[in-house]
């Protein structure tokens, strides 16, 4: 009669592990590229291009352009963002640039 809802309702409880992190007082100067999922507490300069997800936390900057299948954003990001399925921001996101999400 009643159909059982899905234990995960948002892409962000898919999220529970990181295949990659970049911790606070951490900086990547230059383009960020690979597969997996990224948690970024620290600073990227330079963009990238991700296979899978990034979540830039509270505290996090990245600048330059981010392209990755699921971006999550709580930090600043100076540059332009294309998420190819799905976009979140959080109440502490600052973003300098434009947003896209196919």
């Amino acid at each position: 009669m009643f159909k059982k809802r899905p234990k995960h309702r948002r892409a962000t409880d898919q999220v529970v592990t990181f295949t990659d992190r970049i911790a606070a007082g951490c900086l990547i100067d230059g383009a960020l590229t690979g597969r997996g999922r990224f948690l970024v507490q620290g600073e990227v300069v330079g963009g990238g291009e991700v296979e899978g997800a990034v979540v830039l936390a509270a505290g996090a900057f990245w600048k330059g352009q981010l392209v990755a299948d699921y971006v999550k954003v709580a930090g600043k990001i100076e540059g332009d963002v294309t998420a190819r399925t799905k976009l979140e921001l959080e109440a502490t996101a600052v973003v300098t640039g434009d947003l896209a999400s196919r």
